[in-house]
């Protein structure tokens, strides 16, 4: 079947359903099912195992959104189906008012309504993220209805912001200090702390190699951490001191790194002489503020 015979088969499939009535609920059906696929093997199949889409959902007042995603975190996506040039306005509006982080809409493609697309853009000139329909139902198109989603959804999703306050501090009865750190979520969304750990780099036979001592936390790591609210990790078994015997002070290479679920988040860089033996028996202490360098 030539692309042409497949586009026309396609666009009678809509038109049919149109009149009955379903063309909605066939392409909520369709989205719901992308979106449980979205992400199989990415971060958010594991950060968001409950994330939940919900059809007609009553999203703004007085009116009713096609299909929302719901993370547990708070984020949330809304789609709006565009397939008659008459109620371009209202389906705006519905767009507009919606509190979702991500907005796409769903245009009927131009061979089916030209109409509908001039309605749209003309109405809205600085348009929201679209799809056509035919990328949305049609197979062929699957892979790149994924991409898209999947762009769209990183590009306009919150992003995970922190503050890191850290410390060497020294434990009563104890002569070796402990490195304390602090993670304050200053984002608009929860996050899922995977890993803070402290990492250096040392000289190995002409190359460099990464050395990491993961620290630990007195909450349960799969606590969710939501927006102002703090977690507490700490250096455990192998001491401060320990890892600086061990080769730390040599190296000119030291940081703390903060992690989740979608990867490293924060950097805090520039604590070399934290940890040399000129100034391990010092008090030290120092805050690390998101966009601003680090203080040696």
């Amino acid at each position: 079947m030539t692309n042409e015979a497949e586009f026309a088969e396609f666009a009678g499939d809509v038109k049919r359903l149109k009149r009955r009535r379903q063309l909605h609920q066939t392409v909520e059906k369709r989205l719901s099912d992308i979106l449980s696929r979205l992400f199989p093997e990415s971060c958010l199949s594991r950060l968001f195992p409950e994330s939940c889409s919900v059809q007609e959902v009553f999203g703004v007042l007085g009116g009713k959104n096609d299909l929302m995603q719901f993370f547990p975190n708070g984020g949330s996506i809304v789609f709006e189906l565009f397939a008659s040039p008459s109620q371009v306005p209202q389906d705006l509006r519905l767009l507009e008012r919606s509190p979702a982080d991500v907005k796409i809409a769903i245009l009927l493609d131009r061979q089916i309504d030209p109409k509908l697309a001039d309605k749209f853009f003309h109405s809205k000139p600085e348009s929201f993220p679209f799809l056509w329909l035919s990328w949305v139902l049609m197979p062929k198109y699957e892979a790149d209805c994924f991409q898209f989603l999947s762009d769209e959804i990183k590009t306009w999703t919150p992003r995970e912001k922190v503050r890191v306050n850290y410390e060497l501090k020294l434990e009563k009865g104890k002569s070796d200090k402990t490195l304390e750190v602090e993670v304050i979520n200053t984002g608009k969304i929860t996050l899922y702390i995977k890993e803070v750990a402290l990492e250096w780099q040392t000289p190995t036979q002409g190359s460099k190699s990464i050395n990491t001592l993961k620290l630990d936390t007195s909450e349960s790591a799969a606590l969710p951490l939501p927006p102002g609210l703090n977690r507490i990790f700490f250096s455990k078994g192998l001491s401060v001191a320990f890892v600086v015997v061990s080769g730390l002070a040599k190296t000119s290479e030291v940081w703390i790194r903060v992690s989740t679920f979608t990867g490293e988040i924060q950097r805090i860089t520039g604590i070399s002489a934290m940890f040399s033996p000129m100034y391990f028996d010092s008090p030290f202490s120092r805050m690390h503020i998101v966009g601003k360098p680090s203080v040696a």
